[in-house]
């Protein structure tokens, strides 16, 4: 690696590592992730206070990436990467759709950007040291540095730009953990704001607005302001190594994902259907997971997505952590379980932290049974990856509860269940738009980036969706082949911009009404009802 600022030898890495089809086959796949949880997040009291702004903001990429980074990240069920504990998908992924809908780049530059995107924020994220995260949610102090570089590959900056794009991209880092110790809402925000950060920093940079190039080793600079124990070497280490983008862990379960090793090894111990024949359950896992989720009486269900004792109490007694666990109802009738639940750090789990996530579960039964299971990497990480299948039936859930019904089912608050909850959720079943529109709205986001990245967006994963879609929704996928010669013939070019207007309208991110000229598609009969 050439001699230079961190950030130069940042840049310089990520621009001279080779990128192949496998790697932008995973890009689909977490891009496909991240679609669905910003559909499904929309449903919840947070997400239609998102959209309930965004509306009433001028439309920009800014706020854009703002919306779709806060939707994504509400459910607790997009990506993360172990060695940097960051949440990537939910930064990189709106602001590379919104620079790229704004720019009309190809869907093959798109997922380039992607993947540059998720490697600056995750090697950022490897060398703030354990010491930051007790304070700062990695995923809004790292995530600018991530989204700047996805908006910058697509504006096509020179190195040098790139640099004031991280520079005043790292400037704007913030985001501390505060807001746990309430339930507040502020988690959605980091996302939202490290991804409209980047924006806002690359569009800087490239009308040659400069940025500090020393932002992340300077004397005052981010690991000097926030990292007691940073180690900047890791921002360049292993740089022949894998993309980290495919070193990153899906989630299976809509909680934290420190929960998710003691929510795998209880799902294996079986259902205990009758949790009074349970006498203690002894947990065994790492120092950060106890930080952040050793919450034994969760009050929202917010808060229960952070419990390890709640969580260990649905999984043992449940055959599927759903939704449904962490409502009013299920929340009452774990608490006598939960209170039964020890947790404690203990090895072999501290020392493999962060480059493994795992736990130990010991259940003790009041006949003297004595049932146990571990994790050294649970389900969803690259280790133990979830299948094809699995994503796809993630995605279509995460759309159901996006769009489909919701007067039958619980949702996520954030706040003490109270009749301020009651109306936030009753004015979300208002913006239901069916799960067929959901449906409608992940195929729809292709035209955003000029129609190629439905070719490999969707190549393997979700085209088992698309196909349940309205006929005239088919018309949008492409052959790899033809998205390669830029072969887009009108028709196809008309169908996807209808499916453009479908999402801009569900997200409520849509133009002029009254019979005039829809921006989406130019045409008069696309308006907004």
């Amino acid at each position: 690696m050439a001699a230079g600022t961190l950030t130069e030898q940042l840049i310089e890495l990520i621009e001279n590592k080779e990128i192949g089809d496998s790697d932008r086959d995973h890009a689909a796949l977490l891009v496909l992730d991240a679609v669905a949880n910003a559909i499904g997040g929309r449903a919840t009291a947070p997400g239609q206070i998102l959209v309930q702004w965004a509306e009433a903001e001028p439309r920009s990429a800014g706020t854009f990436a703002f919306l779709m980074g806060g939707l994504t990240h509400i459910l607790e069920m997009d990506d993360l990467h172990k060695a940097s504990v960051v949440h990537p998908g939910c930064v990189v992924v709106p602001t590379a759709w919104a620079v790229a809908e704004r720019e009309a780049a190809s869907g093959t530059d798109f997922l380039l950007a992607v993947i540059r995107g998720f490697e600056a924020i995750i090697r950022v994220g490897m060398a703030v040291g354990a010491e930051h995260y007790r304070i700062w949610h990695s995923t809004a102090t790292c995530g600018p540095f991530g989204s700047a570089y996805a908006a910058g590959s697509l504006l096509g900056i020179d190195a040098q730009a790139m640099v004031d794009a991280l520079g005043n991209a790292g400037d704007q880092a913030s985001g501390p953990w505060q807001f746990l110790e309430s339930g507040a809402m502020t988690k959605h925000l980091h996302a939202g704001r490290a991804a409209a950060a980047g924006v806002l920093a690359a569009d800087l940079a490239k009308r040659g607005f400069t940025g500090p190039p020393r932002i992340l080793e300077g004397n005052r600079g981010f690991f000097a302001a926030t990292c007691p124990d940073a180690d900047p070497s890791a921002v360049t280490r292993a740089a022949d190594g894998p993309w980290q983008l495919t070193l990153t862990s899906v989630k299976p379960w809509p909680s934290c994902r420190h929960t998710h090793p003691l929510i795998d090894a209880c799902l294996e111990i079986g259902a205990i259907a009758d949790g009074d024949a349970i006498e203690r359950v002894e947990i065994e896992t790492y120092p950060a997971a106890l930080d952040v989720c050793d919450r034994p009486a969760p009050e929202s269900e917010y808060e229960a997505k952070f419990s390890l004792q709640h969580c260990a109490a649905a999984a043992l007694t449940r055959e599927t952590i759903d939704f449904d666990v962490f409502s009013v109802a299920a929340r009452a009738a774990l608490r006598p379980l939960a209170g039964r639940v020890h947790v404690a750090a203990a090895e072999p789990y501290v020392s493999a932290y962060p480059g493994a996530w795992g736990a130990g579960v010991t259940v003790y039964l009041a006949d003297g049974t004595v049932r146990n299971s571990t994790r050294a990497n649970t389900k969803g990480d690259p280790e133990n990856p979830i299948t094809g299948e699995d994503m796809i039936a993630k995605a279509r859930m995460l759309l159901t509860y996006g769009g489909g019904d919701q007067r039958s089912r619980s949702r996520p608050s954030h706040r003490r269940d109270s009749g301020y909850g009651q109306r936030r959720r009753d004015a979300a079943s208002s913006y239901s738009v069916g799960a067929v529109a959901g449906i409608r709205a992940l195929a729809a986001l292709t035209e955003g980036v000029s129609l190629a990245l439905m070719a490999s967006l969707f190549l393997w994963s979700s085209i088992q969706i698309i196909a349940q879609a309205p006929r005239e929704l088919r018309g949008t996928t492409h052959t790899v082949a033809a998205e390669r010669e830029g072969m887009v013939d009108a028709r196809n070019l008309l169908e996807a911009k209808r499916g453009r207007h479908q999402m801009r309208r569900s997200l409520r991110m849509h133009g002029p009404v009254g019979g005039q000229t829809c921006p989406c598609t130019g045409m008069e009969e696309c308006v907004r009802e």
